[in-house]
């Protein structure tokens, strides 16, 4: 995986595996913050297209390694699971700023993903299980949300007062 530092931003691209070791990525952490004076670090998932097992594993322990907030500046959708799923991404400590969210068209059979910014688009909510994303038209076809908000947004209820913090 490719790791570049663009102003403050820990900016990834290819697959997150067992190429990416936990020194690499707590020595990028502590160089960007260093460099930047910020109080966390800012990373951009946007060109990271998948991660298997062990560099999700190896994320984790350098986020436990470095031991200051992170900010998800973007989000792909596979990370956005990853966030359903593996509590200590976030862990009431590190932030998302946008996601992206998944859209279907059925006629067409075409997936979009869009961005979202979490606080704008996406409400800081105690619960998604009524709250509603309307369809998307483009070009004249409609794409409607391919997800289950309460499912797909429960990141942000279990981390809801980092997200209050940081907004």
């Amino acid at each position: 995986m490719e790791i570049k530092l663009k102003q403050n931003t820990l900016c990834f691209k290819g697959i997150l595996d067992e190429s990416v070791t936990v020194d690499s990525l707590t020595d990028w952490f502590e160089k960007t913050f260093s460099e930047s004076g910020s109080k966390d670090v800012s990373v951009d998932f946007t060109s990271v297209k998948y991660a298997n097992s062990a560099g999700i594993l190896a994320w984790i322990k350098a986020l436990t390694s470095f031991g200051r907030p992170i900010v998800y500046l973007s989000a792909p959708t596979w990370l956005v699971l990853q966030f359903n799923m593996v509590p200590q991404m976030i862990n009431n400590e590190n932030s998302v700023v946008k996601i992206q969210v998944p859209f279907y068209n059925a006629q067409t059979e075409e997936e979009k993903v869009f961005d979202y910014t979490i606080g704008k688009e996406i409400p800081i909510l105690d619960s998604y299980d009524k709250f509603d994303i309307d369809s998307k038209e483009i070009n004249g076809e409609t794409f409607v949300p391919d997800f289950i908000p309460e499912r797909y947004f429960d990141f942000i209820v279990k981390n809801k007062n980092v997200f209050k913090q940081n907004r």
